[in-house]
């Protein structure tokens, strides 16, 4: 049923893959799943709130720090307006930094920003520093601002370079005591930035 979501299916990928992504729930029907959402809301005082409708993945409603009492209310709108709903756990938007990795056969290619969200690097071009990694880990090519410690880096290769996927950029960001993939997507065209 979500086949055709293109956001949803790039966290579905992510979440196979076994990456870092917040507790997640799809809410395509709130009154069939309503018992799913309420063991998901147990516990907590706030959920992200993000949403797709088919044809739609990007500038749809959301609400990032989601009241629980509200998230129903808010769920069942998104529901009646044709969006199915990516309810996660609620991440502090104190990003350190945010960026894409993108996955090629013999390197990678990190391009991050100070702070978030990443929509930020995607939409308007917000670059601080653009990294070009061999398969190794080993830094070979590097412009902008020390952002990323080294650190990060190693620990952001090692969970990428076994990845069976291929010419996929991946969105990530990190705060204080956290580190999150938000996206997987295919982009064929980058095999022409192959070493």
């Amino acid at each position: 049923m979500l086949e055709n979501y293109e956001k949803i299916q790039g966290i579905i990928k992510l979440q196979k893959l076994k990456l870092p992504t917040p507790s997640t729930v799809f809410v395509a029907d709130y009154e069939i799943q309503e018992q799913e959402i309420n063991e998901f809301l147990l516990g907590r005082e706030y959920v992200m709130i993000r949403s797709e409708k088919i044809g739609q993945s990007t500038h749809c409603p959301r609400n990032l720090k989601c009241p629980v009492f509200e998230a129903k209310k808010f769920i069942t709108e998104l529901n009646k307006d044709n969006y199915v709903a990516i309810v996660q756990d609620y991440i502090p938007l104190n990003n350190l930094y945010s960026g894409n990795i993108l996955l090629l056969n013999n390197s990678f290619i990190i391009e991050a920003m100070q702070g978030g969200p990443v929509s930020k690097l995607n939409r308007e071009g917000k670059v601080d520093i653009h990294l070009r990694i061999n398969k190794e880990g080993k830094v070979i090519f590097k412009q902008g601002i020390e952002l990323i410690p080294s650190s990060d880096i190693s620990r952001i290769i090692g969970l990428v370079k076994d990845l069976p996927l291929k010419f996929h950029i991946l969105e990530f960001s990190a705060g204080p005591d956290w580190f999150y993939f938000w996206h997987a997507k295919e982009d064929a065209t980058s095999a022409k930035l192959e070493l």
